[in-house]
């Protein structure tokens, strides 16, 4: 599984298809896609909602590609998700993991159970935080 994505990253990213990952050729150099590429095979799913550093690469350059890892991985998800999720943005109607991978790990979960459903707050930074709101997984609201 781990070489089937690792070549059609390799595939895409270096042949510049009108692809998904055109997103990352825009925003990424090649260099960047280069180190990036070393690491992939080695990503499993559960670390691609962690934050990973990768030594002489922006926090940018890595979030855009893990970003783009997990999407790859979700056929499922509508054009206008993926690229929303892609642009690290967020959308009323969104699942709990289309957040997650938009936006990453949040700093902190609030989560209150009742005999109507699961509300969830995902905190995200310290301080001047983002805070998004969910009931039963989807997003109803965030504020800034």
């Amino acid at each position: 599984m781990k070489l089937i994505i690792f070549t059609l990253c390799l595939c895409f990213t270096v042949a510049g298809c009108a692809t998904p990952s055109s997103y990352v050729r825009r925003h990424l150099t090649a260099e960047e896609r280069r180190r990036i590429l070393d690491v992939a095979p080695t990503l499993s799913e559960a670390v691609l909602y962690e934050r990973i550093e990768i030594p002489n690469l922006s926090k940018e350059a890595v979030d855009i590609f893990q970003r783009e890892l997990v999407v790859r991985r979700r056929p499922g998800w509508t054009d206008n998700i993926k690229t929303l999720v892609r642009q690290g943005k967020i959308v009323i109607g969104m699942t709990k993991d289309q957040v997650l991978v938009s936006l990453g790990k949040p700093y902190d979960i609030n989560r209150t159970v009742t005999q109507y459903g699961v509300h969830e707050q995902l905190v995200y930074g310290y301080g001047d935080s983002k805070y998004v709101y969910l009931d039963d997984g989807v997003v109803t609201s965030w504020q800034d």
